[in-house]
């Protein structure tokens, strides 16, 4: 996981190693330490949204892409702590 202060760079795992609790742990790890995350991913990653929905973060934008340097459709998502 590269990761900035609450910005999620990037999150992988390798294929080999996925479903193992890996990248949730990862996840929980930068969940414990700030009030809330944010990343960016591509639309057409249903996996990666899954995963963060499945690890509370929810869809706040969806663009075409134009921000990013692929220019792929893209989602913004955000987590925040509960109260």
């Amino acid at each position: 996981m590269a990761r900035r202060q609450a910005k999620i760079h990037s999150l992988y795992v390798t294929h080999d190693l996925r479903g193992q609790g890996i990248g949730a742990r990862l996840l929980n790890q930068a969940q414990a330490n700030q009030p809330h995350l944010e990343l960016w991913t591509f639309q057409a990653n249903t996996a990666a949204r899954a995963f963060y929905a499945l690890n509370g973060f929810v869809e706040d934008e969806l663009t075409d892409g134009h921000g990013n340097d692929e220019k792929l459709p893209d989602v913004h998502m955000i987590w925040a702590k509960e109260s």
